[in-house]
């Protein structure tokens, strides 16, 4: 291999090209913000034994790299060995590990660079890969919307749980209880004046608008104008697989009009497709505790029913980690049960059979009718429960494939729950 400068012909050996080939990486490595290497290569980090042996290795890369430089033509040029031992000084003394316990000493038990680690320490799957909080940036902050409902409080729970910088809107702070730590945010999607203020320093959001209703996503379009003023920099939204399937019920059509406002926001942008959620199981529980009988609507599907705390758990790792920008994930429970067999998992747990009647679709509108709740509301519900009939129990890997655990199981959430239907 010959050099293109005025340095004499050099063959480069096997050693030598690896050690240049570490200096390009550790140089283009120490360009990098702290954040987007504690994060993009989570694994490299966690392989190393944590941020300082990191630090420590890209130091000897560059140091050891510096003396093969100039033997490499334009590379010598642009950086020269004093310029590259310059940098190797300054990675070293801004190594992550040193500044983060310098302006956190306070971290989650299983953070790689606690000063009291004593020992390796296993990180559960869902605690992978968090963000590096930049001590010249600040932590990034994330925006909860829907915070009181059945997802959102699952996620900032995690979150929480994780002493990540998280904050909750709601539309009435006084009614709402949230985990220590949890900033409050006044504010209403239909009110885009209350917005920014909730928006103010925020770097991602969790959007959770349904996009139904008889405007349209009018809800969607106020969050992502204000998001854009806001500087903003995701929005991951919560949708439904109905979408995935071209469904065409009210319900799966409005989220589809949702999600098209939040690709379209000019925004990066993540959705999340989750299938029935295991909690839609509320709606039986009173005739199981009064009459051990669980009422179904003929035709309701088998379906593959998701815990709200794998959605949130997905939520989490999109929001915390990259590469999810324009990316469509379909979720769903690791099992697709049918009514009977749902009927049984909650007879297991409570101790006793639970029997199982099918009502006609004009049966189940007269019940609901007689409980004050019809209308277009629940004939959106049964035709999207006709339609997933074809879909509904099919199984997504995504969330072991993301949070690395596989998804909870039905007999999981009844057991959370058990006391509704008691």
């Amino acid at each position: 291999m010959t050099s293109r400068s005025s340095t004499p012909a050099v063959t480069a050996s096997a050693g030598t090209t690896t050690v240049v080939v570490l200096l390009m990486a550790a140089v283009f490595l120490s360009l990098l913000d702290s954040q987007i290497v504690a994060t993009a290569l989570p694994r490299i980090v966690a392989d190393l034994g944590g941020l300082d042996r990191f630090a420590w290795v890209t130091t000897g890369c560059l140091v050891a790299g510096s003396a093969a430089v100039p033997v490499y033509g334009k590379l010598g040029d642009l950086y020269g060995r004093k310029r590259v031992f310059l940098v190797s000084i300054l990675v070293f003394l801004a190594r992550p590990g040193r500044l983060r316990r310098r302006a956190a000493p306070g971290l989650p038990r299983h953070h790689p660079d606690r000063a009291d680690r004593t020992g390796p320490v296993p990180v559960p799957p869902r605690h992978r890969a968090l963000p590096f909080l930049n001590p010249e940036k600040g932590p990034p902050m994330f925006l909860i919307t829907g915070a009181t409902g059945t997802v959102g409080s699952e996620l900032l729970a995690l979150l929480a749980d994780r002493n990540i910088p998280v904050r909750a809107m709601t539309r009435d702070p006084a009614k709402a209880a949230f985990p220590a730590g949890v900033e409050v945010a006044t504010g209403d999607f239909d009110r885009p004046d209350s917005l920014d203020a909730a928006l103010d320093g925020v770097d991602k959001v969790f959007v959770l608008p349904p996009g139904y209703g008889p405007d349209g996503p009018v809800q969607e379009r106020n969050l992502a104008a204000a998001a854009v003023r806001a500087g903003v920099s995701h929005l991951v939204k919560l949708s439904t697989s109905g979408v995935t399937f071209d469904a065409t019920d009210p319900i799966s059509t409005g989220h589809r009009l949702g999600e098209q406002v939040i690709m379209h926001s000019g925004l990066p942008w993540t959705t999340l497709r989750p299938g029935t959620f295991m909690t839609y199981l509320y709606g039986y529980a009173p005739t199981i505790a009064a009459e051990h009988t669980m009422y179904v609507t003929e035709g309701d599907p088998v379906s593959a029913m998701i815990h709200p705390r794998d959605i949130a758990a997905v939520a989490a790792h999109v929001l915390t980690t990259p590469g999810h920008d324009g990316r469509t994930y379909t979720l769903t429970g690791g099992r697709a049960l049918s009514p009977r067999d749902q009927a049984d998992v909650i007879g297991r747990v409570l101790g006793r059979p639970i029997k199982l009647i099918e009502r006609s679709p004009a049966e189940t509108r007269a019940e609901f009718d007689r409980l004050g709740w019809s209308g277009p509301r629940l004939e959106a519900l049964l035709e999207l429960k006709r339609q997933s009939a074809a879909w509904d129990r099919k199984i997504s890997d995504t969330v072991e494939r993301l949070t690395g655990e596989p998804p909870l199981t039905l007999q999981d959430w009844v057991r959370e729950n058990v006391h509704i239907f008691r």
